[in-house]
């Protein structure tokens, strides 16, 4: 009888290091507070599970710069607000 090999599943998993880099690349766009906050959050966590590097890393950088452009879309848009009200 010949023995069969088992070939282990040498693939690694990496869907939350793609619905981080969905999640980062919409957030650029749109609702990047919330998006880019979960993008990175999902990013960390496929870091932790050593999913796909390369998918990880930019769902992260991309969670993280559409959480910053948010910050300062909406704090200019408060400033801007704030300055129309403000007393000459």
């Amino acid at each position: 009888m010949a023995k069969k090999k088992i070939q282990k599943n040498s693939q690694k998993e990496s869907t939350l290091g793609i619905i981080s880099t969905i999640c980062g690349v919409i957030g650029i766009f749109m609702a990047g507070f919330l998006l880019g906050l979960i993008g990175l959050i999902l990013g960390i966590l496929a870091w932790k599970k050593n999913e796909v590097k390369v998918l990880y890393i930019i769902g992260i950088t991309t969670s993280v710069i559409a959480f910053i452009s948010s910050v300062l879309f909406w704090g200019s848009v408060g400033f801007g607000i704030l300055s129309l009200f403000a007393i000459n």
